[in-house]
């Protein structure tokens, strides 16, 4: 197991003593689980971790991050209780409530799963009629047209907090398909179910969409921080270093 490059906070009310900004060279960090590309789980927090770590000592500034789920992580940055958050797609409700990165720190095809035992074909959303498909909440990655769908009733989608409950539902025969990001469903697999569990679950090839992630601040943050994020991250893609980071962490 690798060191954790970051310190992991626990107490709630540890942040509370940043008055004033007097730490203004540290960032206060909430994620949720987003495996492949961070989770507590995983080795140093997993790439994110590592990048963002990176990004900002070459402005020397440094971060803490804190685990939540999805919607409490985002809550937090809109209220201020925390200053930064990755892996977020853009709405215009999140953008009259926080500001976004200048650009995505992830790109991911939106993909169907299925029980590899149940034939499951799809082109058009009408195929999805009548299926119980399960997706997490907070979600807004299937595309403008399949929440449109959702909210007005045309499928049926049962929302859970997490990933890994969605597929352990798929596997059970809870639910007939699961909607969510590639990368993000494989990595679940891949940490947190046995090998003869993924050998059961299938990915259909046609995407349903192509989801975009960014990082999120608070909007009272100091300019130079998000500043300085926006321009370690480009330094990163620049030098090649972002392409390594993912590369050597994604596929541990």
């Amino acid at each position: 197991m690798k060191k954790i490059l970051f310190t992991v906070m626990l107490a709630p009310l540890v942040w509370a003593s940043f008055s004033g900004r007097g730490l203004a060279d540290t960032i206060r960090w909430v994620q949720y689980d987003v495996s492949p590309y961070a989770a507590e789980h995983l080795p140093a927090g997993g790439f994110w971790c590592q990048m963002v770590k990176e990004a900002l000592a070459l402005h020397g500034h440094d971060a803490t991050i804190r685990w939540f789920p999805l919607k409490r992580a985002f809550a937090m940055v809109e209220e201020g209780a925390a200053d930064l958050s990755l892996g977020w797609l853009k709405t215009p409700e999140r953008e009259k409530a926080v500001l976004f990165s200048d650009a995505p720190v992830a790109r991911s095809p939106v993909v169907i799963f299925h029980r590899r035992d149940k034939a499951f074909d799809w082109e058009t959303l009408d195929d999805l009629k009548g299926l119980r498909i399960g997706d997490r909440l907070g979600n807004v990655n299937g595309g403008k047209a399949y929440l449109a769908a959702e909210k007005a009733g045309v499928i049926s989608v049962e929302r859970v907090p997490t990933d890994e409950q969605n597929l352990k539902k798929l596997l059970k025969g809870r639910i007939d398909v699961i909607v969510g990001a590639e990368s993000m469903i494989k990595g679940v697999l891949r940490d947190r179910f046995l090998p003869q569990e993924r050998s059961k679950i299938a990915m259909h090839p046609r995407p349903l969409h192509v989801v975009y992630g960014y990082a999120v601040f608070n909007r009272q943050l100091s300019p130079h921080l998000i500043r300085a994020f926006n321009d370690g991250i480009r330094q990163l893609r620049e030098n090649g270093r972002f392409d390594q980071l993912s590369r050597e962490t994604m596929q541990q």
